[in-house]
């Protein structure tokens, strides 16, 4: 009787095992490509900020307050919110508050795939 049950046992572990390895082999890539750019997030914001090569940043987005506008950049977000580039909802006057947790670092505003250093942007704001 001992033996069935671990013959049985084993025999549901490899079955569920090759079920995992095959839906996450061939059916999940296939099913993923529907997903590409849906809520219209795509990688360009971050493939903007790549290609300006800015470092140790703490880089605000600016928006229309849509959670889609800043979900691929917060994606990059490391969980500790430590990593070289740090990306933040731009909140306008309370930027200040996080700029004070972030001293020495540079600080940018991004509108869209748009980035200049976050002095300018407020002086060109203010034309």
């Amino acid at each position: 009787m001992r033996v069935s049950q671990a013959i049985a046992g084993l025999t549901l572990v490899v079955l569920i095992a090759v079920l995992v390895s095959k839906g996450l082999g061939e059916y999940l890539p296939q099913e993923m490509v529907h997903f590409k750019g849906w809520y219209g997030i795509t990688s360009a914001p971050l493939d903007a900020v790549k290609k300006t090569g800015i470092h140790n940043a703490l880089v605000f987005v600016s928006g229309e307050r849509s959670w889609t506008e800043f979900a691929a950049l917060d994606v990059a977000n490391s969980p500790l919110y430590d990593s070289d580039l740090v990306f933040a909802a731009d909140l306008g006057r309370e930027n200040g508050k996080l700029m004070l947790l972030y001293p020495g670092r540079a600080y940018y505003r991004m509108v869209g795939t748009e980035i200049k250093p976050y002095a300018e942007s407020i002086t060109s704001d203010a034309r």
